[in-house]
């Protein structure tokens, strides 16, 4: 190891790395730093981008990151592979990795040194990551602060004693520390999934300071730091040319940001707007307005300047988009549609809509990116819906990742409203929060599919539904199909659906079984069939309101854990398909019949009691 003077990673850069926030985010927060002198973290919790749990689980491993020596410490866990070490630092791409291996294939080399002789990875970097590595596999002296303990504890979630309390417990059951501290009631199920997903946040964090290699960046200090523009002349004289016809455009460039502000008045938009890297387009709200005109041609209203090698940190927002035309022409056709796209935010946009298409679509390796306060209606009554979430790319492309659509207002009477889909490539890791859903007309609310029909190869994964309020629906308010796992639907209000409240299926012959999903706190009312219908593996209903449905209260297939919910207004509260009692407790229900079991054989028994 190397005996180098120690320094203080920046918070902002180890959340950066993470994926905790994108670096637009955090460029904004340090301009606002630079009026408050608050700490950054304040001033991230007051702006609503993060909250202070994230922030304290940062601190608990900001000392051990002030160098690449220090960082190999916190490896902890399963081991990897090195190209998967690699790509998940961000050093490397899957296809990167890819013609690593067929050279290591050709040559003999190890891939570490096919990478250091192509020039990806430096030698210190190699040797760094291989000592990472070596840690993982739980060879280390070191005892890692990278721990689901540990987090859980940094967060506020548990007390060191009730985790001193579980690890004793731990083992002698020989269980997973997270079951331990549910069965202890200490946390819920949803609050160990949030934790582990802060621990491979953080392990990515330390896992980019290990193969970082000569000076920080500017991440959190006096300057404000951005990435240098990859955009041309010609992609700014592009998007200048499409905003030609409206008001005067203010066009600067500050701090190595292109901003382009647009004044009050209608803009008659006519071609596509293409939007390079490291760019805001902003207007002054409402009084904003893109209107596109009956002769637009393009077949995206509003994308990125680069499908082919992506682009970063674009915004959009404080503006208003009127769009009437029911479909486009061309391929990768979409209203605000982008592709390939790291670090994004589209915040406080008014969209009307009447269009066969999503009025955004994040539609392929999109990473880090939030849509927020947005209000937002489509009106079209073929097809056509609010945000669609997917990624078209099948693996071993890039996932379309870290996604958060928090606190917006959408209105669709066809689609969906939300959408997150796998449709072909993997999805990963969405937080779904705080929505207000008018649904009436439309198929669902919000929904979490992998995939639609057995011709697709879609995967969807760490979903969480939370806080959400959907009113109306067609099958119903929220629907979780085709091989989704590990789906959290915590505190929504779902009212008034036409089917069910919260859909729960494969979604048809040859779809996989979901998997992994927690479906707690909600309050379903008013439903035209059951409040909620699942059937799936390792699904957990609890601690749900149900009321007033015109059939059962909860359909729960063989295996479904039904606990601790309350159900009034149902016939009957429960009806459970394949006599599995056991996994039937606690609950109160006020109904005329209150269960009914459905028997492998067809016959059925009813229950006065659970």
């Amino acid at each position: 190891m190397h005996n180098e003077e120690r320094t203080r990673r920046p918070i902002g850069r180890i959340l950066v790395d993470g994926g905790f926030l994108s670096a637009h985010d955090l460029n904004l927060a340090l301009a606002e730093q630079t009026h408050t002198n608050e700490l950054l973290g304040q001033v991230l919790v007051r702006m609503g981008i993060l909250d202070a749990t994230e922030i304290n689980a940062v601190l608990s491993i900001q000392e051990h990151l002030g160098q690449p020596d220090d960082a190999v410490k916190l490896a902890a866990g399963v081991r990897q592979m090195l190209g998967s070490l690699l790509v998940q630092a961000g050093q490397i791409t899957p296809d990167q990795l890819e013609q690593g291996i067929a050279e290591q294939k050709r040559t003999g080399e190890k891939l570490g040194e096919v990478f250091v002789r192509l020039g990806l990875l430096a030698e210190r970097q190699l040797n760094n990551l291989l000592d990472f590595q070596r840690n993982q596999g739980g060879s280390s002296e070191y005892p890692s602060p990278l721990r689901l303990g540990e987090i859980l504890v940094s967060m506020g979630q548990i007390t060191r004693e009730q985790l001193d309390d579980a690890l004793v417990k731990q083992k002698v059951s020989r269980k997973k520390l997270g079951e331990v501290l549910v069965a202890e009631g200490y946390v819920v199920p949803h609050q160990v999934k949030r934790g582990l997903r802060f621990l491979q946040m953080l392990s990515t964090s330390a896992l980019v300071a290990v193969v970082s290699f000569g000076p920080l960046a500017a991440y959190g200090s006096d300057a404000v730091q951005a990435q240098t523009s990859s955009a041309t002349s010609d992609d700014y004289a592009a998007t200048m040319d499409a905003l030609a016809s409206g008001p005067p455009v203010t066009n600067l460039f500050q701090r190595g940001i292109h901003v382009i502000h647009l004044g009050s008045g209608t803009y008659n938009i006519s071609r596509t707007i293409v939007l390079p890297s490291n760019t805001i387009l902003e207007g002054e709200g409402d009084e904003t307005i893109l209107q596109a005109e009956a002769s637009f041609t393009g077949s995206q209203f509003i994308t990125n300047a680069d499908f082919a090698s992506g682009n970063r940190n674009i915004s959009i927002r404080n503006l208003k988009i009127e769009f009437t035309l029911p479909q486009l022409s061309g391929d990768l056709i979409g209203i605000v549609r982008f592709y390939k796209v790291e670090d994004m935010i589209i915040s406080n946009i008014t969209m009307g809509v009447n269009s066969q298409m999503y009025a955004i679509d994040l539609s392929g390796q999109v990473r880090n990116a939030t849509v927020e306060g947005c209000t937002i209606r489509n009106g079209n009554q073929t097809s056509g819906g609010g945000i669609m979430i997917r990624n078209s790319d099948p693996l071993p492309a890039m996932s379309t990742s870290n996604i958060v659509v928090r606190s917006n207002q959408i209105e669709s009477v066809s689609d969906e409203p939300i959408a997150a889909f796998g449709w072909e490539g993997l999805v990963e890791n969405v937080l779904i929060e705080q929505n207000t859903v008018q649904a009436q007309g439309a198929s669902f609310g919000i929904t979490a599919y992998g995939h639609t029909d057995a011709t697709q190869s879609g995967e969807i994964r760490g979903v969480e539904i939370i806080g959400n309020n959907i009113e109306g629906s067609r099958n119903g308010a929220i629907g979780v199909m085709g091989g989704a796992e590990n789906v959290d639907i915590v505190n929504n209000q779902v009212e008034g659906t036409e089917e069910d409240g919260i859909f729960l299926d494969p979604g048809g012959d040859g779809l996989p079984a979901i998997s992994n999903i927690t479906v707690s706190q909600n309050s379903i009312r008013n439903v035209g069939r059951h409040g909620i219908f699942a059937d799936g593996t390792a699904v957990l209903l609890e601690q749900n309101q149900i009321a007033n449905c015109s059939a059962a209260g909860v359909y729960a297939a063989a295996g479904v854990v039904v606990s601790d919910n309350v159900i009034s207004g149902a016939n009957p509260g429960i009806l459970v398909d394949g006599g599995q009692l056991s996994d039937i407790r606690g609950n109160s229900l006020s109904n005329v019949n209150r269960i009914l079991l459905v028997n492998p054989d067809g016959t059925t028994v009813n229950l006065t009691s659970n």
